[in-house]
């Protein structure tokens, strides 16, 4: 596929399981994929106001603390969950490196391990530490982001009355896939996939961008939206969509 709006960049600060914790066996989610995505659900939008994300399929919440590093000046809120409770602690390890005392604790942690070891790979995520520090205070010293996660079978949901209240912009979910990451009820993911599309309906708008990445070739077919863009790269393939009645 062609990028519009990134370039080719070096995101090697922002390595899974560097300075942000990863999950082993979990593939990452391509940076440089994420960050045209994200940029394209912005062009779409009428407002330029910043937004406010949900994740329903988060997991360590990877792809949502690079996105917020790369674009922290464009995005307000993040809710995210998982059906999952113990990944959520290392999500909720993960957003929190978006403030300044999560990333001075960060940069603690990694600075005490080097002195320990003397192992190249902990100096390196040291100074990758340190620029994470100089991204988050550059482009947004003083606002945190607000950051809120919860456990939740999002096909069986039970949504927070605050998450219900709030008008959210973009649903940003990397479908489970592979050995270590699958649905719980292990049912055939088109059907999976439409059942998440059915819920969200619950706390979407007529504005929401729904940005659903996996692996599966087959299109979802769901009454209540259509797609207006298609992503390939690799095995991955984002198909965006808004509800059908206010294209």
């Amino acid at each position: 596929m062609k990028y519009k709006f990134t370039s080719k960049e070096n995101f090697s600060d922002f390595s899974s399981g560097k300075v942000i914790n990863s999950i082993p066996g979990i593939p990452a989610f391509p940076i440089r994929l994420m960050s045209e995505v994200f940029q394209f659900c912005l062009s779409k939008r009428k407002q330029n106001n910043p937004v406010t994300i949900y994740d329903p399929c988060c997991g360590s919440a990877y792809h949502l603390t690079v996105l917020s590093f790369l674009h922290i000046d464009r995005i307000n809120k993040i809710y995210c969950s998982d059906i999952d409770e113990k990944v959520l602690t290392i999500a909720d390890k993960n957003l929190k490196l978006l403030t300044i005392d999560g990333i001075n604790d960060r940069i603690q942690e990694l600075k005490i391990l080097f002195q320990r070891f003397h192992k190249n790979s902990h100096k390196d995520a040291y100074e990758s530490a340190e620029k994470l520090k100089t991204i988050l205070f550059k482009k947004k010293p003083h606002i945190d982001i607000l950051k809120k996660s919860f456990s939740n079978n999002i096909l069986n949901p039970s949504f927070p009355s605050e998450l219900v209240e709030t008008n959210i912009d973009l649903v940003f979910a990397d479908i489970p896939y592979g050995k270590s990451t699958e649905w719980i009820s292990r049912n055939n993911e088109v059907e999976e996939v439409w059942l998440l599309l059915e819920n969200i309906l619950k706390i979407i708008n007529n504005q929401t961008l729904i940005a659903i990445a996996q692996t599966n070739k087959i299109p979802i077919e769901h009454e209540s939206y259509v797609q207006i863009k298609k992503m390939k790269i690799g095995k991955r393939i984002i198909r965006i969509y808004k509800m059908k009645d206010f294209i």
